[in-house]
C-alpha cells in the first residue's frame, strides 16, 4: 500500500505545488484547504505523513499536528510557514517535537528528499511500495 500523505494548506498555489512535487505515483495524496477540513480527514482516516502550513483563516497547523499525534501517527509532520526563518525553524521543530519545520520558500528537491527518506520502504517507516 502506498504511504498516505495529508497536505493542509489554504493556498491553491501551494497545494498545486505540493501535488507537482509529490505526485510521482509513490504516495497517495489527500489535500485540505482548512483546519476544519483537515481535522475531519484526520479523524476519519490514517495518514503516514502530515504536511501543514502554520497559519490558516480558521486556526493553526499546530492543531493538526496535535490531532495527527493523538491518532497515533507520531512525529512524521512537516510544518511549513512563511513566518519562519532558517534560524527559527529548527527550534520550532524541537518545540513541537516534529520531524522538521520548513520556511517558505523552500527548495522542491529538499522537500521531496525529506518525504522520500521518511516514507521509504527501506527505512521501515511506512507502507510498502506497490
Amino acid at each position: 500500500m502506498k504511504p498516505q500523505i495529508l497536505i493542509a494548506d489554504d493556498s491553491d498555489v501551494m497545494r498545486t505545488l505540493y501535488n507537482r512535487i509529490l505526485s510521482d505515483g509513490r504516495y497517495c495524496l489527500t489535500f485540505a484547504e482548512s483546519i476544519r477540513e483537515a481535522s475531519a480527514l484526520l479523524s476519519a482516516g490514517t495518514y503516514d505523513f502530515l504536511i501543514t502550513d502554520l497559519m490558516f483563516p480558521d486556526g493553526y497547523g499546530t492543531e493538526l499536528i496535535k490531532l495527527f499525534r493523538e491518532n497515533g501517527s507520531g512525529d512524521k509532520c512537516l510544518l511549513v510557514s512563511a513566518t519562519l526563518t532558517p534560524e527559527s525553524a529548527a527550534g520550532k521543530a524541537k518545540e513541537l517535537a516534529i520531524l522538521e519545520c520548513l520556511p517558505k520558500p523552500f527548495k522542491t528537491d529538499y522537500l521531496l528528499g525529506l518525504v522520500s527518506a521518511v516514507l521509504s520502504p527501506e527505512t521501515g517507516n511506512a507502507g510498502s511500495a506497490e
